[in-house]
């Protein structure tokens, strides 16, 4: 077992969550390249919204050993190699970001994010030693105060 092992795991059982919400009807999942290259791994029907291309966050840790959860999301603006994070506009439409949280899913379009952490000076950009990442710490209360939408989550992780 890696030490990506618990992350990975926890990632596809936010995005099952993710789908078993009542609101959310599965339509197709993405390729390896558009989940890598475009920023999204599922398109979905959502109540409210419609069709959207939904790239899915689950609750973050301060550190992947840490038992308790951050009220705080990573948000990435540049990948590790320093192309566009998941967090920048592309070039696909109608792709939104969905953010777990206790008990509720919150989503967002990319451009809000940019728009969000470039607005706050408060918010540190962080870059990891031997990486060209650009990563934001947002509290998930400045995130869902952007939201397109919030759907609750039936019962709270």
């Amino acid at each position: 077992m890696n030490k990506y092992s618990k992350s990975w795991e926890e990632g596809l059982s936010a995005e099952n969550e993710f789908l078993d919400n009542p609101a959310v009807t599965l339509v197709s999942k993405s390729n390896r390249g558009q989940d890598i290259n475009e920023h999204w791994d599922f398109l979905v029907w959502v109540e409210g919204l419609g069709r959207l291309k939904v790239d899915i966050k689950g609750r973050k840790r301060n550190r992947r050993g840490d038992s308790d959860y951050m009220p705080e999301q990573w948000i990435e603006l540049k990948n590790v190699h320093g192309r566009a994070g998941w967090a920048i506009p592309n070039e696909v439409t109608n792709r939104a970001i969905a953010f777990q949280s206790s008990d509720e899913w919150i989503i967002c379009f990319p451009e809000h994010l940019v728009n969000l952490c470039n607005s706050n000076e408060g918010y540190e950009r962080r870059t990891r030693k031997g990486r060209k990442d650009v990563i934001v710490k947002a509290p998930i209360a400045d995130i869902k105060r952007i939201a397109e939408l919030v759907l609750p989550i039936a019962e709270p992780v």
